[in-house]
Parts: C-alpha cells; sequence; structure tokens
C-alpha cells in the first residue's frame, strides 16, 4: 500500500508540475504481453501475463539564459501486469544537470532515459544500432550483452555533435551505499556502508565515441573498472558469502572481478532493411578452485568473454518484421558436487555459450501505440548441465536449457 500511494502521490505531484511550468513534462510507457513459455528436458509449459519495464518519469528545463540550460529528471517504474512498483521502491533514475555549447553533464543515478545519452554511453551506442522486437526490456531484452545500462552514485558527460560524432562518458561509484555514519577507522572522515566499505571502493568509467549521420551508425565503447580490496572491512577479506562481496572484494578463490569491456557496433538503414550488429569483448580476473579433497573445483572461469549479435528489420508502412540474433560466452558457472561419493563432477562448467534467436512483428496503430507478436528461443548455456569428471577430464553432455516463449502484447508510449 505504501509503494502505491508513493507511485499515485509522485504522479499527482508531477501532473501539478506539468500544468505549472511549460517546460516540464510528464511521460511514460505501459507496455504489456501475454506470454507462453516451454522448457525443453522439463516438459514444463507456463502461460503468463507479463510487464515490459512499464513506467512513468517527469523530465524538465530551465533556461538560464545565455545558452546555458538547467535539466532535472526523476523515472520510476512500475508492472502493467499487477500494479506493483518495480525495483523494490527504487527510481529508475534521478538526475540533475546542466547543458550549454561544450556539451551536457550530469550527476545521479543514469540510465538510458537521461537527454543526449549521457547516462549511459555503452547500452545508449548499442540501442543506435539494433532493432527491438519490444523495445529493450522483458522477455525479449538481449540477455547475450553484458553492458550496464543503469548506475547510481553517477556522473555523466555528452558532447555536442560534430559532424555526426560525438562522445559520451559516465563515471560511477558502485561500492556499497553509504547508510550509516559509521567511520571507518582507515581514514579521517569519509562515512561508510555496514560492512565497513566505501562507495568508491569500485569505480567504473565508460567512455563511447559514436558516428551517425544520414542511414549509418558506427561506434566504439570501452568500459574500465578498478577495485580498492584494502579498504573492505579495514583491510581484511570477507569470508564467501558475507555481506555479498565474496565477489567484489575476495582473493584467491573467491576472485572473479569484471575488468573491461571493448565493443563495436555498426548499422545501416537501406529504407527497404535494417541491419544492426555489435561484437564486444569482456575481461574478469580469473577464478580459482577451493574444493574441498573429496570435492575438488577446476580453474574453469574465462578471462575473456566474447559477445556478438546480429539484427535485422524490415519495414513495411505500418508493419515491421524483425530477426535478432545473439550469443555470449559463459563466463562463470561452477556448481561442485562429489556426486553421491563416487568421482568429483563439476556442473555448469562454464565451458558453453548463451545463444538467444528472435522473430518478431510490430503493427503500429499510430505514432505511440503498438501491437506485437514475438517468438523467442533462449539457451542460457548450452553446457549449463554437462558433467564434467574431475579425476578425467570427460565431458558428459546432459538436457538443454532452452526455454521458448512466444507472445503478444501493446505497448503505448505517452
Amino acid at each position: 500500500m505504501k509503494k502505491t500511494a508513493l507511485v499515485l502521490a509522485l504522479g499527482a505531484a508531477f501532473a501539478g508540475a506539468a500544468m505549472a511550468q511549460s517546460n516540464v513534462t510528464l511521460y511514460g510507457r505501459v507496455n504489456t504481453s501475454i506470454e507462453r513459455d516451454a522448457q525443453d528436458g522439463s516438459h514444463r509449459n507456463g502461460l503468463a501475463y507479463r510487464n515490459n519495464n512499464s513506467r512513468l518519469g517527469v523530465r524538465g528545463v530551465e533556461d538560464l539564459g545565455g545558452g546555458t540550460r538547467a535539466l532535472f529528471g526523476i523515472e520510476t517504474q512500475f508492472d502493467s501486469d499487477s500494479g506493483v512498483n518495480g525495483l523494490g521502491g527504487q527510481l529508475r533514475s534521478s538526475y540533475v544537470g546542466l547543458q550549454s555549447g561544450v556539451g551536457t553533464v550530469v550527476i545521479g543515478r543514469l540510465d538510458p532515459s537521461v537527454p543526449n545519452r549521457a547516462g549511459s554511453p555503452l547500452y545508449s551506442q548499442w540501442g543506435r544500432a539494433w532493432n527491438d522486437v519490444n523495445h529493450d526490456t522483458g522477455t525479449t531484452f538481449m540477455t547475450t550483452f553484458a553492458t550496464t545500462s543503469r548506475a547510481s552514485n553517477a556522473i555523466g558527460y555528452a558532447s555536442p555533435v560534430w559532424g555526426g560524432f560525438d562522445i559520451t562518458a559516465r563515471y560511477a561509484l558502485l561500492g556499497p551505499e553509504n547508510t550509516t555514519t559509521t567511520l571507518n577507522p582507515n581514514f579521517a572522515t569519509p562515512p561508510v556502508s555496514a560492512n565497513n566499505s566505501l562507495e568508491s571502493d569500485i569505480r567504473a568509467l565508460q567512455i563511447a565515441g559514436t558516428y551517425a549521420k544520414g542511414p549509418l551508425v558506427a561506434g566504439l565503447g570501452l568500459e574500465f573498472r578498478s577495485y580498492n580490496d584494502g579498504n573492505a572491512n579495514n583491510g581484511t577479506v570477507p569470508a564467501a558469502g558475507s555481506n555479498g562481496n565474496n565477489d567484489i572484494y575476495g582473493i584467491a578463490a573467491n576472485r572473479n572481478q569484471f575488468k573491461n569491456r571493448i565493443q563495436g557496433v555498426f548499422g545501416y538503414d537501406a529504407k527497404v532493411v535494417k541491419v544492426g550488429a555489435i561484437l564486444a569483448r569482456n575481461s574478469y580476473d580469473n577464478a580459482f578452485g577451493n574444493g574441498s579433497a573429496s570435492a575438488p573445483t577446476i580453474n574453469n572461469s574465462r578471462k575473456k568473454q566474447t559477445e556478438f549479435g546480429v539484427s535485422v528489420a524490415v519495414p513495411l508502412g505500418k508493419h515491421a518484421l524483425v530477426a535478432n540474433y545473439g550469443q555470449q560466452q559463459v563466463q562463470n558457472g561452477t556448481t561442485i558436487d562429489n556426486d553421491a561419493g563416487g568421482p568429483a563432477v563439476a556442473y555448469n562448467t562454464g565451458l558453453g555459450q548463451r545463444r538467444v534467436w528472435q522473430l518478431g512483428y510490430h503493427y503500429n496503430l499510430s505514432a505511440r501505440s503498438r501491437v506485437y507478436a514475438f517468438y523467442q528461443s533462449l539457451d542460457n548455456n548450452t553446457a549449463a548441465n554437462d558433467k564434467v569428471t574431475l579425476t578425467t577430464g570427460q565431458v558428459t553432455a546432459m538436457d538443454s536449457t532452452r526455454i521458448n516463449t512466444f507472445g503478444i502484447g501493446m505497448r503505448h508510449n505517452f
């Protein structure tokens, strides 16, 4: 009830602001589908009504004179099929910033809703070249692409456009949110979270350069992350699973940290057909085995992970046909078991590929309303259930993890 009341109150406040100021805009999207799922090997079929990241937001601009404008925006999410407020009550985005002839600067919780793509450089770059089956949300979101779309505690920048070329950047502090006034004894004054770690213990920088002019889109994007393990718990390393930080601050047995990403995107609109493609490479600190003598593990995480996708759309007036394919190397998926006292084995070994095939149809009822249908086949790991006998290295193929989904739905933007 409290979350629902909050959403209604925000909506009323937004509407009042929009009437009071001509430069404030209330916007949103309602997107709901009916979908049927079938999973290979399990013989389980299910019918579901699904929300596809429906949202409500307000954004505004104030002219400060001299070519400078103040910007702000707040966006929340709700489940259109159930009416429940989304993201656990957390806003999708909340930012304030300035825009002038030298570019746009914003600060806050940033995502693709921020003007000029300043909130999400790599994700927005991919979106400029890709053809979505049903926007970039819900069941048909391309899970084979690992770029981060949203970041709290972030500052973003978007350059002016120079002959079709622009640069966007975002710097974010991804460490635990500072929610207490406890002081870390290693420092003089910075507030830290309950597990004695700082927001700045994890830092992420994204930079994207994109050329978009006429029918062509082409770009290169980079992401770099750095970690300050020494600040965690006064310089000690948490045990595995402690505060959920074993992947962030762990060493040796538990370390599997994302380090950097490079991506290239390409898109071309030939009017009768639109094509898009993405190729990316992610780097990780490798994970090491930490099992017992009776159930040893193996070093099976990838230090390098490749992603690839192609997209084709055929517009036919108010109609459109879309076909997408994406694949991603499974980076890490170890589950250890000694096979009921028998030879030590590892399941979900991280040796497979995540693959998705999509076919979609759109019919635009208007500039804002669309009905659609789609079919998707998603295999989260082609080797997810493969069994590896650790003493011999023998691989035994098991059942597939493919999920096939058919859906129909409607989307309205306002």
